[in-house]
């Protein structure tokens, strides 16, 4: 598999296949260029957001149910006007309230989500393969 070779995370990394470096820019381009005002505005908050609260999205009808039972908070609701020159951080509680702060009802499963979380993220990978 061609790929850009690995390094220590800085810029700089080795490009050994131009031509499907250059389409997979291309593809993010197009992708971008092409979205309607739905889909950027829901880019703009998947990445903006606690990544454990965006994820809630995809939920679908059990979204709003998830985030009450959770106490789930966002501090990102409207995309502010000036969101493209400046930077804007989630300060909700990303995933919920665990039962060590009150939730006595769906507490543990935020507990749970908690500890899963400690050891699920894909950051190594990414930097691995540059991704």
């Amino acid at each position: 598999m061609d790929r850009t070779l690995p390094n220590d995370g800085t810029p700089g990394g080795a490009v050994v296949n131009s031509a499907v470096h250059a389409a997979n820019i291309q593809l993010v381009v197009a992708g971008t260029t092409n979205r309607i005002q739905a889909q950027t505005d829901a880019a703009y908050y998947d990445d903006r957001r606690g990544k454990g609260y965006s994820v809630t999205d995809g939920m679908g009808p059990l979204t709003n149910a998830w985030r009450a039972a959770a106490q789930q908070t966002t501090t990102i609701t409207p995309i502010p006007a000036d969101a493209t020159s400046a930077l804007y951080n989630d300060t909700g509680n990303n995933i919920g309230v665990g039962s060590s702060g009150g939730n006595t009802s769906f507490g543990k499963v935020v507990d749970l989500l908690n500890n899963m979380g400690d050891n699920a993220s894909i950051e190594p990978a990414r930097v691995l393969l540059d991704i």
